[in-house]
């Protein structure tokens, strides 16, 4: 039988009791961790929308602070690992050590705010930190995938994003969700090489960074648009 909460955290506390070395770096905040858990438990079984949204904002909260912890450590300690265990005997499932080695909640939270209430107040707000995660996720382009596989999940962001742009222009979000459109539309057109429809990418693709440039010149994402168009004026450099 699973342990209740705050019957999880005695125990834990047992296994933090004993004095840790001297150099021990330790990042994770058990009071605070255990104020979550215990409104992960009391949130875990809700069918309230605004609840179930708190839910997925709780547990991108816990996949930081397990982030942290792994970083600190090199993986997680003890206490991370039981805390990990919990929450996914509540349906919150954090993976560490995955894209990088920081650790992402699968926002299945979210995914079920959209589900109960896709026209809902967050349902705008839900979507974007779906389609976040998915880009921020998605790691380098392996050069030699060009077929239906590697295709296929470009262009199936390309119409979710172009979607959120079009039904959500004032959301504060929404020029961020533009630069992953803008980064989405350059992949395709490299994708799609030599394909009918490339030049109408590649037209999307310089259009949407420019106005990433326009909008916020001097930020990151206005740096990654001028090195993507200068690739989009350059014939030679395909990748």
């Amino acid at each position: 039988m699973a342990l209740p909460a705050l019957a999880l955290i005695a125990a834990l506390a047992c296994v933090v009791a004993a004095p840790a070395p001297s150099s021990a770096h330790v990042v994770l905040d058990r009071a605070r961790a255990g104020d979550m858990l215990e409104e992960v438990a009391r949130l875990h079984r809700t069918s309230d929308p605004d609840e179930i949204f708190r839910l997925g904002e709780l547990a991108e909260a816990f996949a930081e602070l397990l982030g942290q912890d792994a970083a600190a450590h090199g993986t997680l300690d003890l206490f991370g690992q039981l805390l990990s265990r919990r929450l996914e005997a509540y349906g919150v499932v954090i993976r560490c050590g995955e894209r990088g080695g920081g650790c992402r909640y699968d926002h299945a939270a979210f995914r079920e705010y959209l589900r109960v209430q896709p026209r809902g107040p967050r349902a705008a707000d839900a979507r974007f930190k779906i389609l976040a995660d998915r880009f921020y996720g998605e790691g380098a382009p392996d050069p030699t995938e060009r077929g239906p596989d590697a295709r296929r999940p470009v262009l199936e962001a390309i119409a979710e994003e172009e979607r959120f742009v079009k039904e959500h222009p004032a959301h504060e979000r929404a020029g961020q969700v533009r630069f992953f459109l803008a980064v989405h539309y350059f992949r395709a057109s490299r994708l799609l090489a030599g394909a009918p429809h490339v030049e109408e990418y590649e037209r999307r693709a310089r259009r949407e960074l420019e106005g990433v440039r326009a909008r916020a010149p001097d930020s990151a994402e206005a740096r990654a648009a001028t090195v993507l168009l200068e690739r989009l004026a350059d014939p030679a450099r395909r990748r």
